[in-house]
C-alpha cells in the first residue's frame, strides 16, 4: 500500500510539474507572432527579380541609382545635411555662422536678426536643388564697374559686387561675409558660378550633364547605339544553347552556353566575325559587349547543380566501356 500511494504521489507530482511547461508554452505564442511582425517586407534581390516579368528578366538587375553611394552624398550635399563622400570622408550638416562684428562698414548685425538668418538659412537649404540654389544666388548677388581705386587700369580687381537679402519682402544690403557665413558658407565659389552662367539673361543655363542641347547630333548617337547593339545581339543569338532540362520549375526563363565559352571568347568571335563582314567602324569594344551581354540576355555560362545527377557524373567520368551500360540507365 505505502508502495502504491508513493507512485501515485510521483505521478502527481510530475503531473503538476508538467502543467507549467505547457502553461509556459502557451506563452510563448505572442512571441512568435511579435516575431512575425517584427520582420516587415525587405525589397530583396529574389523578390525584385520576380517581380519583373520573365520575359523581360536579364541576366543582371536594372541599376538603382538612388542607392548608390554618390546619389545619397549629392542629396545630402543639396539639402545641406551631414552625408558621407564616395571615398569615406563625412561631411557635417550645413549651420548657421557667426556673422560679423561691429566693425563690419555696412553695420550688418543692426540690420538683419538672428531669427531673419536662421529663416533664411532654412529656405536656402530646403530648396534642395543646385540649379535652384545657383538661381538664389545670381539674384541676391550683383556685378558692377569697380568705381574707386587710384590705380584703377592696373588693379588685379576690375568689378565689385553687392550682396542682398529679402527679409519681410524688403531687399537688405549685405556685406559678403554676412552673405556667406548666413547660409553655412565658406568660400563664394557657388556665387561666382552663378554670375558666370547668368550671362545677358535674367536666366541661369540649365546643367546640361555632359549631354549635348544638339538634337540631330543626339539622333546620329542614338542609331550609332541602337545598330552597335543588334550586331552584339545578332551574334549573341547566332549561337547555339545548352538546353536545361531539370531546372524548368524554379528558372525556366534562363538559358545556357556550354560552360567552355566565356565573355572574352564570345568577344574575339565577334571581332573576327565583324572583320570577316568587312566592318570596322562602329563595333563594341569588350566593355560594350558585356554591357550589352548582361543587360539584354539572362544567360548563363555552366550548368546548375541541379543538372548532374549521379548517373551524369559517372557517365562523365566512365571509361569508354561503360559508357553504353550507364547510356541504358540514363
Amino acid at each position: 500500500m505505502r508502495r502504491n500511494e508513493r507512485n501515485n504521489l510521483s505521478a502527481e507530482e510530475t503531473h503538476e510539474d508538467i502543467n507549467p511547461t505547457e502553461e509556459t508554452h502557451e506563452d510563448t505564442n505572442p512571441t512568435e507572432e511579435t516575431h512575425e511582425d517584427a520582420n516587415p517586407t525587405v525589397d530583396t534581390r529574389k523578390e525584385r527579380q520576380k517581380s519583373i516579368p520573365r520575359e523581360k528578366r536579364t541576366r543582371k538587375m536594372d541599376q538603382r541609382p538612388k542607392t548608390w553611394i554618390a546619389s545619397k552624398a549629392k542629396t545630402g550635399r543639396n539639402l545641406g545635411l551631414a552625408y558621407t563622400t564616395v571615398r569615406g570622408v563625412d561631411k557635417p550638416a550645413k549651420e548657421m555662422l557667426k556673422g560679423c562684428d561691429a566693425s563690419c562698414r555696412l553695420s550688418c548685425g543692426t540690420r538683419i536678426s538672428e531669427a531673419d538668418r536662421l529663416k533664411l538659412l532654412q529656405e536656402f537649404w530646403k530648396m534642395g536643388d543646385y540649379q535652384k540654389q545657383l538661381e538664389y544666388f545670381a539674384k541676391r548677388a550683383k556685378v558692377f564697374d569697380k568705381a574707386t581705386g587710384k590705380d584703377k587700369e592696373d588693379s588685379a580687381r576690375k568689378y565689385s559686387r553687392t550682396y542682398t537679402f529679402k527679409i519681410n519682402g524688403v531687399e537688405t544690403k549685405v556685406c559678403k561675409f554676412m552673405s556667406l557665413r548666413t547660409l553655412g558658407l565658406s568660400c563664394d565659389s557657388g556665387i561666382t558660378t552663378a554670375l558666370r552662367k547668368q550671362g545677358e539673361g535674367s536666366t541661369l543655363s540649365p546643367e546640361k550633364g555632359g549631354k549635348s542641347t544638339d538634337s540631330a547630333c543626339n539622333t546620329l548617337r542614338r542609331k550609332k547605339k541602337e545598330d552597335l547593339t543588334e550586331t552584339v545581339a545578332d551574334h549573341i543569338n547566332s549561337i547555339q544553347r545548352v538546353p536545361s532540362h531539370l531546372c524548368r520549375s524554379s528558372i525556366p526563363d534562363r538559358e545556357y552556353f556550354p560552360e567552355e565559352l566565356l565573355i572574352p571568347i564570345l568577344f574575339e568571335m565577334y571581332t573576327e566575325k565583324m572583320q570577316e563582314i568587312g566592318r570596322t567602324e562602329n563595333t563594341a569594344s569588350l566593355r560594350q559587349y558585356r554591357e550589352i551581354f548582361h543587360k539584354n540576355f539572362n544567360i548563363s555560362f555552366h550548368m546548375p547543380k541541379k543538372e548532374e545527377r549521379d548517373v551524369c557524373y559517372a557517365l562523365r567520368e566512365a571509361s569508354p566501356e561503360h559508357r553504353e551500360e550507364l547510356e541504358i540507365l540514363r
